[in-house]
């Protein structure tokens, strides 16, 4: 026993040097520009990289095709003076793949994670809030920036994986980051926090970019429970629509109409993908 113990320890010292020696080799060789290789049929190159886009974060398109990426100094680990977040459309004028126009839509945001059009609106989930950009007029930059929820704490296993669904709610998901006091009661009530707050959600104040306030919080590690949102257009009547998980990250639809969601678990056994379905307790 004693035996097999030693070479056990033996192998493990091993493999944690030859870990070390290819990490070290893999830093000395590291080419910013490679890229992964691909099957045969299909092809990879950059569409845009640094310094336009810094820690691209998400991306989606409107209704005339045009990419939107959020992007900016905020992830992953923002400090009081850290410079807000952006999100700039990209434009492949002469369909080469590589983008020629861009274009700043909005910035002074908190920590984009997840965006989502709706009609001429743009959902935003930048926590603390969830926030609506809307372009008047059509100039490709937004004028009014609308805080519909606050108080959802800062971007560790916060709200992202925004999507709308075909029954026309906003779906998105939440991780189990502690809430503030002012959040919806409905996310509180998940998290268990107690608050007397009564606060009238959703906001209506329209922001400029001038004006859109800054939010900074802490990163902590205080896990409560994350689970699946939903909410009607202009963000009335939030509801809990799932919960038990620990950072659902993001969600679709299957040409089923069922939803498949995916989940962030510490460690073993990693991630999973699940169908959450309304009241589901996971």
């Amino acid at each position: 026993m004693e035996l097999s113990f030693s070479i056990i320890k033996r192998l493990l010292i091993i493999i944690f040097i030859s870990e070390l020696s290819l990490l070290q080799m893999l830093k000395a060789e590291v080419d910013k520009d490679a890229l992964p290789n691909v099957e045969e049929g299909f092809q990879i190159n950059f569409f845009v990289k640094e310094p336009h886009i810094i820690n691209p974060s998400s991306l989606c398109f409107d209704k005339k095709g045009q990419l939107y990426v959020g992007a900016g100094p905020q992830y992953r680990h923002p400090k009081e003076d850290s410079p807000t977040d952006y999100i700039k459309i990209l434009i492949d004028s002469d369909n080469d793949g590589v983008a020629e126009t861009i274009k700043t839509f909005a910035e002074g945001l908190n920590c984009v994670q997840a965006m989502a059009w709706k009609g001429d609106e743009l959902w935003v989930a930048n926590a603390p809030e969830l926030t609506v950009l809307r372009d008047t007029d059509g100039d490709d930059v937004a004028d009014e920036y609308q805080i519909i929820y606050t108080g959802l704490n800062n971007l560790r296993h916060s709200v992202h994986g925004l999507n709308w669904g075909p029954d026309g709610w906003l779906y998105f998901t939440m991780g189990n980051t502690w809430v503030k006091p002012n959040a919806p009661k409905p996310i509180r009530d998940l998290q268990g926090i107690k608050s007397d707050d009564k606060t009238q959600y959703p906001l209506t104040k329209i922001y400029t970019k001038e004006t859109y306030p800054k939010s900074f919080h802490p990163l902590n590690k205080q896990e409560m429970e994350g689970g699946i949102f939903r909410c009607k257009p202009g963000g009335y009547d939030l509801e809990l629509f799932a919960r038990g998980m620990r950072n659902p990250w993001d969600m679709c639809m299957d040409s089923g109409f069922n939803w498949l969601a995916t989940d962030n678990d510490p460690g073993r056994p990693g991630e999973r993908i699940f169908m959450p379905i309304r009241h589901g307790h996971y």
